[in-house]
C-alpha cells in the first residue's frame, strides 16, 4: 500500500465502520493519519490494530488541542471499546498512541518494535484491567518516561514486559508470547468454569438435618 495516503475520505456515518474488527497497515509510506479521536469511536468493535512501517505517522489517534476551550468530557471516555490487541512495528516517528486518551478497557496486549522516537507514554493509554503482556525492546522499555496524568498513577508494568533483543527473532518471539497468553488465559478460563461448577453443586445434608439448621448450629 505504497500510494495509500487516507484510510478513508469525507464523514463517517454512525455504522460506516462498525463490524470493522482487525485493522492491518503495512508499509505505507505516504500515511499520514490514521485515526481522528471523533472517528474512532465509530469502530465500536475493533479488536485488533496492526500499523508496520509507516513511518510519516506521529500518533495513531489525532486528538484535539488541549489547549482548546471545547468540553473535555471525551478525555474520560475509552476511544476503542473492545480493542484487545495493538501492535506498533518499524514506526520511525511515532511519539505518542493516542496523546493521554483512554484506549480500551479490555485492552490485553501491547507490541512496540523499532519506535525510536516513542519515549513516552500515558497512565491513561495502558489503563485496563486485562492488561497482560507488553512487548519491546529491553533499552527502550528501561528509558521509557512516563507523562503527568490528572486523575492517574505510573503505572509499574514490569512483571507484564517481555523484551525483545534482536530483530532475527522478532517475529517468533511474537508467537512465543502469543502462544504463552493463550494457554494462560485458557487455564484460567478452565479454573473459573471448575470453580463454579463446585459452587453450583448442592450441598450434602446428613441424619435428617437440613442444610439451613446446619448453617445455623
Amino acid at each position: 500500500m505504497k500510494n495509500l495516503r487516507s484510510i478513508w475520505k469525507g464523514p463517517l456515518g454512525w455504522r460506516s465502520l462498525s463490524h470493522l474488527k482487525a485493522l492491518v497497515l503495512h508499509t505505507c509510506p505516504q500515511l499520514t493519519t490514521i485515526f481522528t479521536w471523533n472517528e474512532a469511536f465509530y469502530l465500536i468493535n475493533l479488536e485488533e490494530l496492526v500499523v508496520e512501517d509507516c513511518p510519516k505517522i506521529e500518533s495513531i489517534v489525532v486528538t484535539p488541542d488541549p489547549t482548546a476551550t471545547e468540553p473535555r468530557l471525551w478525555r474520560a471516555r475509552y476511544l476503542f471499546l473492545k480493542l484487545r490487541k495493538i501492535s506498533l512495528h518499524y514506526m520511525t516517528k511515532l511519539v505518542s498512541f493516542s496523546n493521554g486518551l483512554r484506549i480500551s478497557p479490555i485492552l490485553q496486549w501491547m507490541s512496540f518494535y523499532d519506535c525510536p522516537s516513542l519515549k513516552t507514554l500515558s497512565p491513561e493509554e495502558v489503563h485496563s484491567n486485562e492488561l497482560k503482556v507488553i512487548i519491546g525492546g529491553a533499552e527502550w522499555w528501561r528509558e521509557l518516561k512516563w507523562n503527568k496524568s490528572e486523575w492517574l498513577q505510573p503505572p509499574n508494568l514490569d512483571a507484564i514486559f517481555h523484551p525483545i533483543e534482536q530483530d532475527t527473532y522478532f517475529i517468533t518471539r511474537l508467537a512465543e508470547i502469543n502462544d504463552q497468553l493463550r494457554a494462560r488465559m485458557q487455564e484460567t478460563e478452565l479454573s473459573q468454569q471448575s470453580g463454579l461448577g463446585d459452587s453450583l453443586k448442592a450441598p450434602t445434608v446428613h441424619d435428617g438435618t437440613s442444610s439451613k439448621q446446619k448453617q445455623v448450629a
